[in-house]
């Protein structure tokens, strides 16, 4: 059940990248574009459809997949293993345990627990660093090819289609076809280069399980 919502989680974030993308893209666009010649025109950006286009969203999505079961196997292994700790102790102390040995099995159990809840905080937290490191690769490859297309057509501010600020805009403002085309011809989608430098980190990996510490059964 937990694994079915870990997985419903991280395709629902892969499903926003764009919108991540569009908050921290606007003001870094804003801040490298804003000082060009007064009352020049503004160009517009549709991030959604360049992600698509250039297959950016396909990519994204097998990286995460790629080490969401990479991850949920290792958090499987780490319950079987906690499951096999507890049914030994259960064998241990037998069918008619004292009360010193239910509460010592009580706080086994709660061990237990909070080991693998500790576990999927991690795998989440290590999703979310990944996702967020490909994002910040789309950003860092689109931006100075969106500025240059821009001043290019004497244009100084950059702002996104996706972003509520926008009602309406004209075609001609529109830059997404050529940024698009200049990305691909370009050849380096940053997924590509994430899956070089951006492995699921060490510490994304379930920590090691750890017996929880008991008392001698009296």
């Amino acid at each position: 059940m937990e694994s079915k919502k870990s997985a419903n989680s991280t395709l629902s974030f892969s499903g926003q990248l764009a919108r991540i993308v569009a908050g921290v893209f606007l003001l870094g666009l804003l801040s490298a574009c804003g000082g060009g010649k007064t009352g020049s025109n503004i160009a517009v950006l549709d991030l959604d459809k360049l992600a698509e286009d250039t297959g950016y969203v396909q990519e994204i999505r097998g990286k995460i997949t790629e080490m969401q079961d990479d991850l949920k196997s290792k958090l499987s292994a780490m319950e079987e293993q906690l499951n096999t700790q507890i049914k030994n102790k259960r064998e241990e102390i037998g069918k008619n345990p004292s009360d010193k040995q239910k509460e010592e099995m009580a706080k086994i159990m709660k061990h237990a627990r909070i080991q693998m809840q500790q576990a999927r905080a991690q795998i989440n937290n290590a999703m979310k660093k990944q996702s967020m490191s490909l994002v910040t690769q789309l950003h860092d490859l689109v931006r100075p090819i969106a500025r240059e297309i821009a001043h290019k057509r004497g244009m100084s501010i950059i702002l996104l289609s996706n972003d509520s600020v926008l009602l309406d805009y004209s075609a001609d403002s529109d830059i997404t076809t050529e940024v698009t085309q200049e990305v691909m011809k370009r050849k380096a989608l940053p997924a590509e280069k994430a899956d070089k430098e951006n492995k699921a980190p060490a510490d994304s990996a379930p920590a090691e399980v750890k017996p929880a510490e008991s008392s001698n059964a009296g």
